[in-house]
């Protein structure tokens, strides 16, 4: 897949997947004031030419419904989880557009008790659209952001991994490679602090491919 066929493959998979209503008919999604069940969240401003898609678990109720963002966001000005990751990948060079970011589940969970949990029956309808998106862009690496996405990916192709084992080492998955991380949220730093995670990510220095998307497979 050469560069220019990017915008043209992330464009299809943002219309097709915004199309689809298998968790709204299954009563899984949150619906927003106007009764309108959440819509699914993208990266719009990708590039994705460092072959690098960082998988997190769901939309969060702000990159929701707030009228100035409604995609996925990741920069010095928004919250402090996008803060961090900014940082995490400047410390290995790299730039929010250069990668492409995408969840495990592409629309925000219904509230239960203030909270957004993610439902296995959720996780199980959007995997498709996980495996699609893999499949269409065939990055050089996937980078997993918590114990969540970690999991959702085994819908796709088993790994074997454990988090608290695992947590920034590259391992081959699924004819490429796979680089486990923590959540760089502020409750995912309780469970491992920044400086660790900073360390963690520098892993993927020596992987990530400058040469764009469509490299796939192992070194």
């Amino acid at each position: 897949m050469g560069k220019c066929e990017l915008p043209e493959i992330l464009a299809a998979y943002r219309c097709d997947a915004s199309a689809c209503t298998l968790c709204h008919n299954l009563g899984l999604l949150h619906q927003g004031l106007d009764g309108q069940p959440a819509p699914a969240l993208f990266h719009k401003e990708a590039t994705g030419r460092s072959g690098v898609l960082f998988v997190f678990e769901a939309p969060n109720l702000t990159d929701t419904y707030d009228p100035d963002k409604g995609r996925m966001t990741c920069d010095p000005s928004t919250d402090p989880t996008g803060r961090f990751i900014f940082e995490l990948l400047a410390h290995v060079h790299l730039r929010p557009e250069e990668v492409v970011f995408t969840n495990a589940v592409l629309c925000l969970p219904a509230e239960r008790n203030g909270k957004y949990p993610v439902r296995a029956q959720q996780r199980k309808a959007c995997s498709p659209w996980l495996a699609r998106l893999i499949n269409d862009l065939d990055p050089r690496v996937v980078v997993t952001c918590g114990a969540a996405a970690l999991s959702a990916i085994k819908n796709i192709a088993p790994h074997g991994l454990r988090l608290r084992d695992n947590a920034g080492k590259v391992c081959p998955w699924n004819g490429r490679l796979l680089l486990p991380l923590y959540h760089p949220s502020v409750l995912g730093q309780l469970s491992r602090p920044r400086e660790q995670q900073l360390a963690d990510i520098e892993a993927l220095r020596p992987v990530h491919c400058n040469s764009g998307v469509g490299t796939g497979g192992l070194p």
